[in-house]
């Protein structure tokens, strides 16, 4: 009698932990892994489950507006400000503050930018439907192309030539400077914003970090919407 009643008592604890203590534990854990992810700054793609495809994580990024378009950028990033280096001329900067990357800039220019601007690399993009579809592969800089004038050197750019774009290269200056460029138009790119109408934008990316990741200046250019 001691021994069977031995062993209901054994199975009645196996019962248990299958049926609390196991579930518990699970729960105790999704709650303490949603609790980290929402504390964390990023965003997660869905999980699809048709397909078995496992959840990606991506870096938050938010949304900055202006009267005439809105632009998304990584949640590191700050608007510095309008500025007006010229009377007629108008540009928004904004700023990654990440202590270690803090030399990376963009400049958005509407309508009026300097017509002998130059950079030293180029990312050619395609305008469809009102929106920018940026290319895979920036330039190299400009400043390593062959054909380069004898003269290009002393006055410090030459009007080079990438994919069929012509830009101005800024040849003696080391400096990280990328423009979005189309065959079309050039640096110049007019965009048709439902409210605002038809501005023509300048895109330039500044990365004079150590490490310049151009990478970050295509989806940048995939999130601005005419306004």
């Amino acid at each position: 009698m001691y021994k069977i009643n031995k062993r209901r008592r054994h199975g009645y604890k196996i019962v248990a932990v299958v049926f609390v203590v196991i579930p518990l534990i699970a729960l105790i854990a999704g709650g303490m892994w949603y609790l980290v992810l929402k504390n964390n700054k990023t965003t997660i793609s869905n999980f699809t489950q048709a397909n078995g495809e496992v959840a990606t994580v991506e870096e938050a990024t938010h949304s900055f507006s202006t009267e005439s378009f809105s632009v998304s950028l990584l949640s590191t990033w700050v608007f510095v400000g309008k500025m007006n280096p010229a009377a007629d001329q108008t540009y928004y900067e904004y700023q990654d503050k990440n202590p270690k990357e803090s030399n990376r800039l963009l400049e958005i220019y509407v309508d009026n930018y300097p017509t002998n601007f130059s950079v030293n690399r180029i990312l050619p993009v395609q305008v469809e439907n009102n929106k920018l579809l940026p290319s895979d592969n920036v330039s190299d800089d400009c400043s390593t192309f062959g054909g380069i004038p004898v003269n290009a050197s002393a006055s410090g750019l030459w009007v080079a030539k990438w994919q069929g774009i012509s830009f101005n290269c800024s040849v003696n200056q080391p400096r990280n400077y990328v423009a979005a460029a189309t065959v079309t138009s050039g640096i110049g790119i007019p965009l048709q914003g439902i409210k605002s109408g038809k501005h023509t934008y300048m895109f330039v990316y500044i990365d004079q970090n150590a490490a310049s990741n151009y990478t970050l200046f295509g989806p940048i250019l995939k999130s601005f919407q005419a306004l």
